[in-house]
């Protein structure tokens, strides 16, 4: 998918050859089985979102396919975009984790801001928050004041993780 948008970035793809070779790449990652704690224990809840106006969801969709397959219970809004209507789920349900993916350098003051207000309004008061997406790929730069509890970069083992954001048996 990085690929993909460097090569339309450098005009050797069309909008409509990057528009579907994104549909197939997502229809691939759904194909997956969704093997929900059959070989694993429960884990967490987690909610996963981008921002409202970010184009970009494939690699959410892996790291909630992956997630669901290692025990988490995961809940996303239907679009994958954070709105006022999904954040009321974080208001009135208890998370113990949030996966906000950024795909633009210019959206990290829209994350802070989001982070921010997530660790507000959450039911959860010791809810973490993790971010990841091509910005994270590249660079921070620009980013003081940006306090995720996890970062995520390529080639990163997600499960093993957020493994850390389990919640304690004392806290559950």
């Amino acid at each position: 998918a990085e690929e993909m948008g460097r090569l339309w970035g450098d005009d050797c793809m069309s909008f409509v050859d990057v528009t579907i070779l994104s549909a197939r790449l997502q229809e691939a990652v759904n194909l997956f089985p969704l093997n929900r704690a059959a070989k694993s224990p429960a884990r967490g809840t987690v909610f996963l979102a981008t921002l409202e106006d970010e184009q970009h969801s494939l690699g959410l969709s892996v790291v909630a396919k992956t997630l669901a397959n290692t025990g988490w219970t995961v809940e996303m809004p239907p679009t994958y975009r954070l709105t006022e209507a999904s954040l009321s789920l974080l208001r009135s349900r208890h998370f113990d984790a949030f996966g906000l993916s950024i795909g633009r350098s210019d959206h990290i003051g829209k994350a802070k801001k989001t982070i921010r207000k997530v660790r507000s309004i959450s039911l959860n008061p010791f809810i973490r928050v993790a971010v990841g997406g091509a910005v994270i790929n590249r660079s921070l730069e620009g980013s003081d004041g940006f306090n995720p509890d996890l970062v995520l970069t390529p080639g990163m083992d997600v499960a093993t993780a957020f493994a850390a954001f389990q919640p304690d048996d004392e806290m559950a």
